[in-house]
C-alpha cells in the first residue's frame, strides 16, 4: 500500500553546506577594494597637505600685516636734503608718524641720477618697513639709462601719488626777455648764446629745456649742475640765463626777486603764484605737465600694508593743515589709488621716452 506523500517544508541543507546569504567577494575583488580605499586616503591626505601649505604661506603674511608696524620705518629719498622729494618725504613723515604710531627715518641716498636710492629701495625686504619717496625721474631713467637693475613698474608697488608740481621757467633778473615769447625771439636771434641750467642730465628740468628747444627750433645750450640748489645759485649769479626747475626749491628766490618766473608747465596756474601764467595759455601746448612725486614700496609688499599706507597718506593729503603745508612750498596735493598711480608711472615712461630719443640723450 502506497504511503501518503509528506508536505515539503523546504529543502534542508545537506551536511557541510552553509546557507547562502549573498555572493561573497572573491580574493581579486577584495584586492581592488583595498587599492581604491588606499587611493581615496591618499587623495584626502594630498588635499589636506595643500591646505596646510596654503595656510603656512598666508598665515605669516596675514600676521605680518596685522602686527604692522611694530618698529620704525625708513623712507629712502634718492636726493640730498632740501631737494624736492626730500621736502615731500619729511612733510609726509611728520603727519604719518602719529597715524602709524612708529617713527619714520628719512634716508637720503643721492647720486646716479636717482638710481642709487631707487636701487636700494628695490632690493629692500618687502615687509612694509622700507618706503621710497621719489619723482618722475624713476620713469625717465627707464629711457635714459641702459641695463638698470630694477624697473620702474615691475620692481615697485606705487602706493600713492602724493603731489604734482610745475616746472617753472626761471630767468636771471637782468635777462632782456620779459616773457616767453620774447625769450624765444631772443634765442632765435642769438643762436647758441643762451645757456639753460638743469639740476642734472636727464631730469625733468633738462628735458623741459630740450622740449622747448625742439618745439620752437631754437639753439640753446644745456649746462647741468649737481642739484637744483646749485643750478638756481648760478641763475641768481647770472652765470646761466634760464632754467626749468621744480617749483619748491625756487620759491624763496622767486619771492625775494633774485630770479624771475616767466611761466609754469602745468595746465592750471599754481595757487602759490597765481600771477605767473602757464606755458599752455601762452601758446605752448606741449607744456601740459607737472612733475609728479609719490610713495612706493618694494614689489611683494603685502597688499594689506599697501592698502593701509594708501589710506593713511590719502587722509594726510586731504588734511587742511598738511595740505596747506604742501601748497606753501609749491606742491599741489593729489592722492588717489594704487592703480591710478601705476598708470601714471607707465605713461610717464612713454612721454619722456620720446623726448629722450629725439634729443639723443643717453647716460652710461
Amino acid at each position: 500500500m502506497t504511503q501518503p506523500t509528506q508536505r515539503t517544508q523546504g529543502t534542508q541543507p545537506t551536511q557541510g553546506t552553509q546557507p547562502t546569504q549573498g555572493t561573497q567577494p572573491t580574493q581579486g575583488t577584495q584586492r581592488t577594494q583595498r587599492k581604491q580605499g588606499i587611493q581615496r586616503i591618499r587623495r584626502m591626505l594630498a588635499r589636506a597637505a595643500l591646505g596646510f601649505a596654503a595656510l603656512a604661506v598666508l598665515t605669516p603674511l596675514s600676521a605680518m600685516a596685522q602686527a604692522w608696524p611694530s618698529k620704525s620705518l625708513r623712507m629712502i629719498v634718492p636726493g640730498a636734503p632740501g631737494t624736492s622729494p626730500d621736502i615731500l618725504a619729511r612733510t609726509i613723515a611728520q603727519y604719518l608718524t602719529p597715524r602709524l604710531g612708529q617713527p619714520i627715518v628719512i634716508v637720503n641716498q643721492p647720486g646716479g641720477g636717482g638710481n642709487i636710492g631707487h636701487g636700494s629701495a628695490a632690493k629692500a625686504a618687502p615687509d612694509g618697513y622700507t618706503l621710497l619717496v621719489t619723482s618722475d625721474q624713476l620713469s625717465i631713467n627707464e629711457s635714459l639709462f641702459k641695463d638698470l637693475p630694477f624697473h620702474a613698474v615691475n620692481s615697485f608697488i606705487p602706493v600713492v601719488q602724493a603731489i604734482v608740481s610745475p616746472q617753472v621757467l626761471l630767468v636771471t633778473p637782468g635777462f632782456p626777455a620779459k616773457n616767453v615769447a620774447e625769450l624765444v625771439s631772443y634765442a632765435r636771434a642769438n643762436p647758441g648764446k643762451i645757456n639753460f641750467a638743469s639740476p642734472q642730465i636727464g631730469t625733468v628740468g633738462h628735458l623741459s629745456g630740450e622740449l622747448l628747444k625742439s618745439s620752437q627750433k631754437i639753439d640753446i645750450v644745456h649746462v647741468p649742475f649737481q642739484g637744483a640748489t646749485a643750478a638756481i645759485k648760478e641763475i641768481v649769479a647770472g652765470q646761466v640765463q634760464m632754467m626749468f626747475v621744480t617749483l619748491p626749491p625756487a620759491v624763496g628766490q622767486i619771492q625775494a626777486g633774485t630770479v624771475r618766473a616767466l611761466a609754469m608747465s602745468t595746465v592750471t596756474r599754481n595757487p602759490a603764484f597765481p600771477n605767473v601764467p602757464t606755458m599752455k595759455e601762452l601758446g605752448y601746448p606741449e607744456f601740459d605737465f607737472g612733475a609728479w612725486q609719490g610713495v612706493f614700496a618694494p614689489a611683494g609688499t603685502p597688499p594689506d600694508i599697501v592698502a593701509r599706507l594708501n589710506t593713511e597718506i590719502n587722509a594726510i593729503l586731504r588734511d587742511p593743515e598738511a595740505s596747506a603745508t604742501l601748497q606753501k612750498v609749491g606742491f599741489t596735493p593729489v592722492g588717489g589709488t594704487v592703480e591710478q598711480f601705476r598708470a601714471l608711472v607707465a605713461g610717464t615712461i612713454d612721454k619722456w621716452g620720446r623726448v629722450v630719443r629725439e634729443a639723443k640723450l643717453k647716460v652710461e
